[in-house]
């Protein structure tokens, strides 16, 4: 417990040495203008303020929500060291394993309040709308992938990592919850980027008091299930009221074609790699190295299948070959040269739409009347010039 401790206070220490690096280096840039500066504190208060407070608050929440836990198990008719067991189970061995694949959204969804910011300040709703309808969509089929993933492999996950079967089942319990906790988690970053972190820091507290509420409630009856039910229950009224929130402020489409397609994806990739390691002698049972190969081989054969029902697209080049080749060239030379001159600007665009349109003319017109204008012209000793 103390290495625990330590570990998670050295964290905090670094990343909070960290940001203050990055602090010292960034307001560098906003010292020189007064205008930029000017209400940038109040600007900043209106922002941490709400989240300090939410953290605060929903710290000295789980708390009592962690001292409340092993006492309800105990009048459920466990025994302390039973209580104390389940409860360590829950938080320190199924847990680690079933938010461990959420790292990269968590990160997604700190990375998009400055961009969501930058977009609504501007006035870009539709730009808004884009970037929250293709960042949920993502996160729901990474989801998807990753709860097919949990429920199919759990018991060799809990043979592997902790050799007990009881961890493996709890693991498949909560992982029907991932695709919630997932979008839950990255719609709370996609609203405080779009302004609304007082409503964030509101949930945010009503969820950590109906916890503690369950948790008195429930645990006395229900044990150790109590305390499932209570996570499944928050999490889900999380989820509802940030997403309700969100349809608000967006113009957000419910993804029901791409989440029923994601879902019988996820369910066949599975058991394709199992099946087929299977033939292949490859599938020895709880060890680690056949569990990571099932994994790896169940996520490429997910992204495989979400591309043939069309639930990923690959961009398509939308620009001129020639007009971008001309385009990057002039750009390429006017910074070169330090300038911006428009004028160049405008007849470079000239130019290209001209050639653009006797290629167009030549094309239309071969074998016709406009090919014998050209030679009757050059005959003569004229410029051909089409009309």
């Amino acid at each position: 417990c103390a290495a625990v401790v330590f570990g998670n206070i050295a964290g905090e220490c670094f990343s909070f040495l960290l940001l203050l690096i990055l602090y010292i280096f960034d307001a560098g840039r906003y010292r020189r203008s007064a205008d930029i500066c000017a209400g940038m504190t109040r600007r900043i208060l209106s922002v941490a303020l709400p989240l300090a407070f939410s953290s605060y608050a929903r710290t000295a929440l789980s708390t009592l929500q962690n001292l409340l836990v092993p006492r309800g198990l105990e009048r459920s008719g466990a025994s302390s060291k039973k209580a104390l067991s389940d409860y360590g189970m829950i938080g320190g061995m199924v847990f680690p394993v079933i938010t461990f694949p959420s790292a990269v959204f968590y990160s997604l969804a700190e990375l998009m309040v400055p961009e969501l910011t930058d977009l609504q300040v501007n006035g870009q709703r539709e730009k808004i709308n884009r970037a929250v309808n293709t960042v949920l969509k993502y996160c729901l089929l990474f989801a998807m992938g990753v709860s097919a993933a949990l429920c199919f492999f759990s018991r060799e996950l809990g043979m592997s990592i902790y050799s007990s079967r009881e961890v493996g089942r709890f693991i498949r319990i909560l992982s029907f919850l991932m695709p919630v906790m997932y979008l839950d988690s990255i719609t709370d970053g996609l609203l405080r980027g779009l302004g609304q972190q007082m409503y964030c820091m509101y949930v945010n507290i009503a969820d950590s008091v109906l916890s503690v509420l369950l948790v008195w409630l429930t645990l006395p009856r229900w044990g150790i299930y109590g305390y499932i039910f209570m996570i499944c229950f928050t999490e889900v009224f999380n989820f509802s009221l940030s997403m309700y929130k969100l349809s608000r402020i967006t113009s957000l489409r419910p993804p029901a074609e791409c989440m029923a397609k994601s879902l019988l994806c996820a369910v066949g990739s599975v058991n394709i790699a199992s099946a087929a390691l299977r033939l292949l002698g490859c599938s020895g049972g709880a060890g680690t190295l056949p569990l990571s190969l099932n994994i790896a081989l169940s996520f490429i054969l997910y992204a495989l299948l979400l591309r043939v029902v069309g639930c990923i697209h690959t961009p398509r080049a939308k620009a001129s070959c020639l007009t971008g080749g001309i385009m990057i060239k002039y750009k390429k030379r006017r910074y070169d040269h330090g300038g911006d001159d428009l004028n160049g600007e405008k007849r470079i665009l000239h130019s290209v739409h001209r050639q653009e349109k006797q290629s167009a003319l030549y094309k239309m017109a071969a074998g016709g009347r406009t090919c014998r204008r050209a030679a009757d012209s050059t005959r003569h000793g004229g410029a051909y010039r089409p009309l």
